[in-house]
């Protein structure tokens, strides 16, 4: 589905009643990566899983920062005529989380973080994130996934 919001779009799944879910998804992966959690929690939950803007089917004009994201998700919230969720990021989308508990706490039922950290990256790990922004761009994301099952490949093997 794709929401046309003011001064920009977002797509999402929406799928299931209940208990509002939202999941934010890291960086540089789109919606598709909760698609497992969407599918086996919509029984009991209703799923909102948006594409975090300049990923998957929402805009790309920038320039994005996690207080962004956050309005974007609340934002969302709105379309979708709800008041409070359950907020879940994985890596950035923890950051994201985080962002929106602090810009738009009365919106956030409960947290959940997922392979993330409180605080900001180092400028190395900034450099890194940049390196493969610039690698996707070129390369798309088929790049990053060989990569990393070349990366973990090397490590199974070499633990055995």
């Amino acid at each position: 589905m794709i929401a046309q919001l003011p001064g920009f779009q977002i797509g999402y799944d929406d799928q299931g009643d209940g208990q509002p879910v939202v999941f934010l998804h890291g960086f540089p992966h789109d919606r598709t990566l909760w698609t497992a959690q969407r599918v086996a929690l919509a029984p009991q939950a209703r799923c909102i899983v948006p594409d975090i803007r300049g990923f998957g089917h929402s805009s790309t004009h920038g320039p994005y920062s996690m207080d962004q994201y956050a309005d974007d998700v609340a934002a969302l919230l709105d379309y979708l005529g709800i008041e409070r969720a359950v907020v879940c990021g994985l890596s950035m989308g923890g950051y994201i989380a985080m962002a929106m508990w602090r810009r738009h706490p009365d919106r956030v039922k409960a947290l959940v973080f997922c392979d993330t950290r409180a605080g900001a990256d180092t400028d190395d790990a900034k450099q890194r994130r940049d390196e493969l922004a610039v690698m996707v761009k070129h390369g798309g994301t088929r790049v990053i996934t060989d990569a990393q099952i070349t990366k973990r490949r090397c490590l199974v093997e070499c633990e055995h």
